[in-house]
């Protein structure tokens, strides 16, 4: 890795501390993070994208349409008394 210099206001400072501090991780990491967010919303990725390459989210086929929202469906997930 390679070291910049970047200025910013005491007010931009002491939020980027406090941040870090919440997080449990330094100040430069969360510059990196949001650095790196930044470009990558530059270059038009979506939301959905970005979910879909971080294997969060993804789709299925052949399924009943209200799959997701049936109660029926949800057994075994939490409450089993549907």
């Amino acid at each position: 890795m390679c070291r910049i210099a970047v200025r910013v206001t005491d007010q931009v400072k002491h939020a980027l501390q406090v941040e870090a501090r919440a997080r449990g991780v330094k100040p430069s990491d969360v510059v990196r993070e949001a650095i790196g967010a930044y470009l990558q919303d530059q270059r038009g990725e979506t939301v959905l994208d970005r979910l879909n390459r971080l294997g969060i989210v993804g789709f299925a086929q052949d399924l009943p349409p209200d799959y997701s929202t049936n109660k029926k469906y949800m057994k075994g997930f939490g409450d089993d008394s549907h």
